[in-house]
């Protein structure tokens, strides 16, 4: 976990906390001092009944922005993949930081084109996940992802995956184009 991306999120969620108490919750879970107590079910890897993603949704729902937060960053996969849906913009910038995220999980939200494109381009802008092609390939073919972030990373596709952007009407035009103009330069070769 990035220490200065994680207190930049804390100073953002503090910022945005609309009372005082709400703002010193979310202080004393930065600082480790926090009396925030999670259900386990929320917290543990294992998967069982009573951890179904109906009822995960459902006690998340009835969680204060603190426990939300807390959870992202120490939640099991099924919360991870509720919260980052969550309409609050900071709760998913949480879940990226959780230091139990797969790159499978990442891949699956770089593919998904209802969520927001900071989250996208949060994603991108990781070294890190960005090795990965899938995640990579992931983050190109989303129609949501900013055309500046597609831009930069098209040049590290391969051919094949280039030629389907180049005929892709989901993606921006600008994309399409550069597409097509590194596939001429790689045949020129």
């Amino acid at each position: 976990m990035s220490d200065v991306k994680l207190e930049a999120l804390f100073a953002q969620a503090c910022e945005g906390a609309d009372n005082a108490v709400v703002r010193e919750e979310i202080q004393q879970i930065k600082a480790g001092t926090d009396t925030v107590k999670l259900d386990q079910t929320l917290i543990s890897e294992e998967t069982g009944a009573h951890n179904s993603a109906t009822n995960v949704a459902n006690m998340i729902r009835a969680m204060r922005i603190p426990e939300k937060i807390k959870l992202a960053l120490f939640g099991n996969q099924t919360a991870r993949t509720i919260l980052i849906r969550e309409a609050n913009r900071m709760i998913p910038l949480f879940v990226l930081e959780n230091p139990r995220l797969t790159e499978n999980e990442v891949n699956e939200f770089a593919r998904n084109k209802d969520l927001d494109d900071v989250i996208v381009r949060t994603i991108a802008s990781s070294q890190h996940w960005m090795k990965n092609y899938a995640i990579k390939q992931a983050v190109i073919f989303n129609p949501k992802t900013p055309v500046d972030i597609s831009l930069k990373w098209a040049k590290y596709l391969k051919e094949k995956d280039l030629r389907l952007l180049a005929k892709s009407r989901n993606v921006p035009q600008a994309l399409a184009v550069q597409c097509r103009k590194l596939i001429e330069q790689r045949d020129k070769k």
